[in-house]
């Protein structure tokens, strides 16, 4: 259990950090979450009825767009981790938090 406190404070203090503010609350990193979210949700949407209305183009191109679909997709994810885990883990570190009964 002393592990995870020890992970806690160094999630803390990488918060107050300039890349935890930058990846937390930063500008630039907000716009560019939302653009990929705006992206995938677009062309993950956007690339379903494509096998029906232009099939010879969906036939020879589908490994591609597959592979970009998948690329499009673990980026979200990452960055939605990236960005969440360590709010998630301060929350949990806090004197009041998950591991408060763990404390001595």
């Amino acid at each position: 259990m002393a592990n995870i406190i020890t992970l806690a404070r160094f999630v803390m203090l990488f918060m107050q950090s300039p890349l935890g503010k930058f990846l937390v609350a930063g500008r630039f990193m907000r716009f560019s979450y939302a653009a990929l979210k705006e992206a995938t949700f677009g062309f993950v949407f956007l690339i379903q009825p494509w096998p029906a209305l232009f099939p010879a183009f969906y036939a020879a191109y589908a490994p591609c767009l597959t592979a970009l679909k998948g690329i499009l997709v673990y980026a979200t994810v990452a960055v939605c981790l990236a960005r969440g885990l360590p709010v998630i883990i301060e929350f949990a570190a806090r004197e009041d938090g998950l591991f408060a009964a763990f404390r001595n």
